[in-house]
């Protein structure tokens, strides 16, 4: 089932922008190889954030501001990323992330909790709703899809295969003119000028201060095998909960037409389009994309709850 937003809220939101989520205080989750920067705020059924590459959970500051006047939402820094502290031993890979996050959410011991996510958290949370039967709900922002491998991210790991490709990537990154074309994160954004400001503050600065935390990030991509992409197929026809795909209707990274194509891989799937949006549409859509997710998640616990009467 698929259906279109005729409703656009982009910058309209600044008054909202990050207000919940700058204001929860960062507590610390142990699980082993990583200390896992947390915040939680909000009241009323539990959401569980999960954000994507390469960002951390600030990425959903302005939709789970929003979100939380009505669900209480749980964010979280994959290792690698954002505020999480790691060891030399800390795997990086998605695969890993799926360990990661499920110990993560083991540790907050909820009864029942949506989730939803984005890019690959969204590899991440499918795997979780798969195999937890406490998921009542996920929704998923655009991201990968079984068959389908972004040149973007091709590219990338050619460049990373290089001597010195981690340093070069690094060097390119400083260049605004670069953060801002086709290989930066022009394909992300209907305007450009939302990678500058406040998303460059939060997502990009610190990886350019840190050669560290860069090399980190980098790990993902380095490890990337694209036969776990294709794999999700298997995972999508055991998920039981809903599915929610929320979709910038002009991404070319994660095209609306194999969105769309990818419904019928899973028991129970809708699609909303979200007019001039692009990869990272919760970032500069966030309400329109909070508002679409609220209806269907509001839902999804209504009749979860009338289930288990």
């Amino acid at each position: 089932m698929e259906s279109t937003s005729s409703e656009v809220h982009g910058k309209s939101d600044g008054a909202l922008r990050g207000s919940a989520f700058a204001k929860a205080a960062v507590r610390s989750i142990d699980i082993g190889h990583s200390q896992v920067a947390y915040r939680c705020f909000g009241s009323g059924p539990d959401l569980v954030f999960i954000h994507g590459w390469p960002l951390s959970a600030a990425t959903f500051r302005d939709v789970a501001t929003l979100l939380s006047a009505r669900f209480r939402c749980h964010l979280f820094d994959l290792p690698g990323a954002g505020d999480t502290r790691i060891g030399p031993a800390t795997p990086l890979d998605l695969r890993a992330h799926v360990a990661s996050a499920r110990a993560t959410v083991g540790e907050l011991g909820l009864d029942r909790y949506a989730l939803v996510a984005h890019d690959s958290g969204g590899f991440v949370a499918r795997h979780l709703a798969a195999e937890d039967a406490r998921v009542v709900a996920l929704v998923l922002g655009n991201t990968e899809i079984p068959g389908w491998h972004p040149p973007v991210i091709r590219d990338l790991q050619r460049v990373l295969r290089l001597p010195f490709g981690g340093l070069l990537l690094r060097q390119l990154m400083r260049s605004r003119a670069f953060r801002r074309s086709s290989f930066g994160f022009r394909p992300c954004f209907q305007n450009v000028d939302h990678i500058d400001g406040e998303f460059h503050e939060l997502m990009v600065a610190p990886y350019l201060a840190s050669p560290a935390r860069m090399e980190s990030s980098l790990a993902l991509v380095r490890s990337l095998d694209h036969r776990w992409i294709d794999g999700l197929s298997e995972v999508h026809a055991r998920i039981r909960a809903p599915v929610q795909l929320l979709w910038g209707e002009r991404d070319r990274v994660f095209p609306l037409e194999l969105a769309r194509a990818m419904l019928a891989q899973f028991p129970s799937a809708t699609l909303e389009s979200l007019p001039l949006g692009k990869t990272f549409v919760h970032e500069e859509q966030p309400a329109a994309f909070a508002a679409l997710a609220a209806r269907f998640l509001e839902s999804a616990f209504d009749q979860g709850a009338r289930a288990s009467a």
